[in-house]
């Protein structure tokens, strides 16, 4: 469910397509009123009842699509959903002496071995996707608890990615975005109307833009932005766009063209 989610978010994104936008909201706010009971998620429901707990790899996965549905929605309360799910990942299956992540929470049902999913097949590892998930909710709230997880799950399991990389594909995509970081793209409204701001993101989904981080601000407010981005206008009131990469910001751009040959650059 969660990859699928995370798929039409990504193909309304790229498409504009509402049905497939429509069909990622619906199963994500299935997931966390129906699945998530306010302390853990579920992996079966069946006659109006949810079932059996979560493994790892449900709560990464569907933390990553809450991300996506953030991108493509711009609603915040994804990526509360995206934190509250992550927050049960550090707090249950975390090893604290080693890093990375169990297969099974520490309240779960008591196994012969507590295993930590690594090697990624047809569909990412637990650890995999915790760790994808962890490195983007950093670039969108800078807590620093999700970056430290996240490099600690990659130095774990950095031997077996340098003699079996195949074997580590997405581990691979979380290994580029903690090395590059993030492509912070921050939109300033100042007096934009809410077309043109649409006009704007919807651009940005066409774009193949891997390691993407989506802000839009108001001048002037206290939102989480970027360190390299807070205080930057809107120019002349305009819809003012900034990319930044590595901690350094481009210079303000007025126009979509001009942003996307910045994100072309």
């Amino acid at each position: 469910t969660a990859m699928m989610i995370g798929a039409f978010a990504d193909g309304y994104r790229a498409l504009g397509d509402r049905r497939y936008l429509e069909a990622a909201i619906h199963a994500a706010d299935f997931a966390m009123s129906r699945l998530w009971d306010g302390r853990r998620l579920h992996r079966s429901y069946k006659d109006s009842v949810a079932r059996f707990n979560a493994y790892l790899e449900d709560y990464a996965l569907l933390a990553g699509a809450m991300v996506d549905c953030y991108e493509a929605t711009l609603e915040a309360r994804y990526l509360d959903h995206a934190r509250t799910l992550a927050a049960v990942i550090l707090e249950r299956f975390l090893d604290r002496e080693r890093g990375g992540f169990y297969f099974t929470s520490d309240d779960h049902e008591t196994l012969i071995v507590r295993a930590k999913p690594s090697f990624d097949g047809s569909t990412p590892s637990g650890n995999s996707a915790a760790a994808m998930a962890l490195l983007r909710l950093h670039a969108y709230t800078g807590e620093e608890r999700y970056l430290t997880e996240a490099a600690r799950v990659i130095r774990l399991f950095a031997e077996g990615i340098g003699k079996q990389p195949f074997a580590f594909a997405h581990l691979l995509e979380a290994v580029d975005l903690y090395q590059r970081g993030a492509v912070e793209v921050v939109l300033v409204k100042g007096d934009a109307a809410a077309a043109e701001l649409a006009e704007w993101i919807a651009r940005i989904g066409q774009l193949y833009l891997p390691n993407r981080a989506i802000f839009v601000a108001v001048a002037g407010a206290d939102s989480f932005l970027p360190e390299a981005a807070r205080g930057r206008p809107a120019v002349d009131g305009k819809l003012t766009g900034y990319v930044c990469r590595e901690r350094s910001c481009s210079a303000p751009v007025t126009t979509l063209a001009a942003l996307e040959a910045e994100l072309r650059g």
